[in-house]
């Protein structure tokens, strides 16, 4: 019997640690994650062109675009961003935990600062840090999440941004997020599970 137990745990620890990793790219010419797109009158969220393409309308407006995720499952996801011009006013980044809008998790690059946006029925928190980003016309940027056991990393340009912990997630609602008169194109976007 002790020898079948050891066996048991030998192994159960071998198939786990030796689990692989599956990474997914999306390049966004075949929309391979079922990203939804929005057209309205305050702004799109198109595939376009080999990039995804998500214009905002006005000043206060908000557009975004939708696809899944395993929450219950370590990740790591990472996209590129063309943005045309960075400035006080416009706003982009990853949503994370989207159930509806009273639960989801905003990680929001604007200008020189980066933000956590907890938002959970009636209770709105944040986290915020100041990032060296280069103000001025088609800026490349690139926004990377790592989650593992109740902690969120938020990279940007591969550098730390800020960190929260304790975060649980529940929905398996990831999206792209851009606010403020700006048109932007995400590409690339790669989830690691």
């Amino acid at each position: 019997m002790r020898t079948f137990l050891s066996a048991l745990l030998f192994t159960t620890f071998f198939v786990n640690s030796t689990a692989q990793r599956i990474k997914i790219i999306e390049d966004f010419e075949s929309n391979t994650l079922g990203w939804t797109e929005i057209l309205d009158n305050k702004g799109q969220a198109i595939i376009s062109e080999g990039v995804m393409q998500i214009e905002s309308k006005g000043d206060l407006y908000i557009s975004t675009a939708w696809t899944d995720l395993d929450p219950n499952v370590p990740f790591e996801i990472t996209v590129d961003v063309k943005v045309r011009r960075l400035d006080g006013s416009r706003t982009f980044g990853i949503i994370l935990d989207y159930l509806d809008n009273s639960q989801y998790i905003l990680l929001l690059v604007k200008e020189g600062n980066a933000r956590f946006i907890r938002k959970k029925g009636n209770y709105e928190g944040y986290i915020s840090n100041s990032i060296k980003l280069e103000r001025g016309w088609k800026e490349d940027v690139k926004l990377g999440v790592k989650y593992q056991m109740g902690k969120l990393i938020f990279e940007v340009n591969e550098i730390f941004a800020l960190e929260a912990r304790y975060v649980e997630m529940t929905s398996s609602g990831i999206g792209l997020y851009v606010e403020g008169r700006q048109k932007i194109k995400f590409d690339n976007f790669t989830i690691t599970q």
